[in-house]
């Protein structure tokens, strides 16, 4: 794991969420209105929230969320197991319905 995503994790007091919408969807492709309710919602958590998200920016990307176009999910959820940190873990399969 690069020391960048390290730091953000040892760094996070109130656990991780990690929130992926697997490889078959692509959240920069989500619709703006549900894009702006994640957002929402995350900015309002104290966990620290870790998005594969397939762009370099965000417009509106809460401070509490670091934005990842590939993130280690094993040694993620291995790092956080092995130390007694929380993580919290969304992977979600988007089918055709998701997108209208």
């Amino acid at each position: 794991m690069n020391q960048n995503l390290q730091k953000y994790l040892d760094e996070a007091p109130d656990g991780v969420i990690y929130f992926s919408m697997g490889s078959n969807l692509k959240s920069t492709e989500l619709p703006e209105s549900k894009k702006n309710a994640f957002l929402g919602a995350f900015s309002k958590l104290k966990q620290h929230v870790l998005w594969k998200w397939e762009s370099d920016t965000l417009p509106g990307q809460p401070s509490n969320v670091k934005l990842g176009k590939w993130l280690p999910q094993t040694d993620i959820l291995g790092e956080c197991c092995c130390t007694g940190k929380t993580v919290g873990i969304s992977c979600m399969r988007g089918g055709t319905y998701w997108r209208q």
